[in-house]
């Protein structure tokens, strides 16, 4: 159930997610894709290239140690895990390969950040660190969250959990295609957004989690592989006369973990904004960027 505050009072209007405007979930789907990316790798087998994704993220920014930004995707460990230590990586950052980039490996820094016993349990969180030059290619198309700017109204003012809906967004493998044609081979990225509420777990010492439920009800994918590192993010809804708007959606953690389906429904787990701006924000604050 997702609340909207009507102002200037505070009282709550409430209404179902399955009734939000579809002009107003294509306004923050754009918005949000704008700081997603995909990683994927393609390989040739029997002469064929086949194309493999990897694992999404978000790409973030901060202040390094010697003032200098640093800019890096956050993702899932698991994620870091399977990408390639040499040669080049495809970093997906539309819906068509024609808008992808290969980028060489001697440019990034693959951070296992921290990774737990139990895959559903989690920890399971990870950086893929850029160069400035890569992180300038990129800048031009894309943007970074900047966690800096966020962070003390994240940890010291959070908005509440019930308040405004939530979204977790990743490129989706079970519906991307790959196409060969004249040109060669064109990969037919899917982007996904799943619109819902969000839940609190059991935290620990260093790291928060949430659950987002997902109703098989609605048309949606069977398995949600390739979206493991994708963004959570929470966003509050205004009404504007008789439209709806929505503020700025707000980054607030990582998928990392799919839970088996059970009686037509299943959840996805993720690192929450305790994660994301402490955790892998500090790491971040540590390094140096020239």
């Amino acid at each position: 159930m997702g609340e909207n505050r009507e102002e200037p009072t505070d009282r709550f209007e409430e209404f179902r997610i399955g009734d939000l405007p579809r002009e107003l979930q294509e306004s923050v789907v754009k918005e949000i894709s704008n700081y997603t990316i995909g990683f994927f790798t393609v390989l040739r087998l029997d002469g064929v290239q086949r194309f493999q994704p990897l694992g999404s993220g978000t790409l973030v920014t901060v202040a390094g140690s010697n003032g200098n930004r640093v800019h890096a995707v956050l993702t899932a460990h698991h994620v870091v895990e399977v990408l390639p230590s040499t040669g080049q990586l495809g970093i997906a950052m539309g819906e068509c390969s024609t808008t992808s980039v290969l980028v060489d490996l001697k440019g990034l820094s693959l951070v296992k950040l921290a990774r737990g016993t139990d895959d559903s349990a989690g920890p399971d969180l990870g950086l893929v660190v850029l160069s400035p030059i890569i992180a300038s290619s990129i800048e031009a198309r894309k943007s970074f969250v900047d966690l800096d700017q966020l962070r003390s109204t994240v940890l010291s003012d959070p908005l509440p959990i019930n308040e405004g809906v939530w979204a977790v967004q990743g490129f989706l493998e079970e519906r991307t295609k790959t196409i060969h044609d004249e040109q060669g081979l064109l990969i037919l990225h899917y982007n996904f957004t799943g619109f819902g509420t969000a839940t609190p777990t059991l935290t620990s010492e260093e790291h928060d989690y949430y659950s987002f439920p997902v109703d098989f009800d609605n048309d949606l994918p069977s398995r949600f592989n390739g979206m493991s590192g994708g963004g959570l993010w929470q966003f509050q809804i205004e009404r504007k006369g008789e439209s709806q708007t929505h503020k700025r959606p707000l980054f607030s953690g990582v998928l990392f973990y799919q839970e088996a389906i059970k009686d037509n429904e299943l959840a996805i787990r993720c690192h929450g904004r305790r994660s994301t701006y402490v955790v892998a924000g500090d790491y971040l604050r540590g390094l140096q960027s020239h």
